[in-house]
């Protein structure tokens, strides 16, 4: 008997009282800090913002699955890899944003989508779980490019907005 109901719940019977008490405190603390940090500390700039809220959600949506799901440490590590991988391209990018020109821009995020698509399907017949996590990255990818196409053409919108047209 390796798991129960998902794999922090497993963990909770595994490592006993002091193990549930610190995922519980993990759990809350991300969240309360994760939501401060977005609403209350929100970045000015629009990319930027768009990465910080698309890491939280995807990081939820992530410990969501390990509440409820059995996946295994190459799949947890797969997961937590990937949004760490994006959120950095993204912030790479977006660090160096305004030195780029409106071409540069494009050309960059295409560029990244295309990469990603095409790191997914190199591993296609090996390794099924990379390839989820190169398309995840991709779909990160094209929801910046979305944010840019909307930067480009000065559709003045909330984030909410633009995450509905995302998804």
């Amino acid at each position: 008997f390796i798991s129960g109901i998902g794999f922090i719940p497993t963990s909770f019977v595994t490592t006993g009282a002091v193990g549930a008490f610190a995922w519980i405190a993990f759990l809350a603390l991300f969240v309360v800090f994760g939501l401060r940090m977005v609403i209350l500390r929100g970045p000015e700039d629009p990319f930027v913002r768009y990465t910080a809220i698309l890491s939280l959600v995807s990081a939820i949506y992530l410990f969501t699955t390990a509440i409820f799901g059995l996946p295994n440490a190459v799949l947890l590590a797969l997961a937590f890899g990937g949004v760490l991988v994006g959120a950095g391209i993204l912030l790479f990018v977006s660090a160096h944003w305004d030195e780029l020109s409106p071409t540069g821009r494009m050309i960059t995020v295409v560029a990244l989508v295309v990469v990603f698509h095409v790191a997914g399907a190199l591993f296609r017949n090996r390794f099924d779980s990379m390839v989820v996590t190169m398309h995840a990255l991709c779909t990160m990818a094209l929801g910046a490019g979305l944010a840019l196409t909307g930067q480009i053409f000065h559709l003045d919108t909330e984030w909410s907005t633009g995450a509905l047209l995302w998804a």
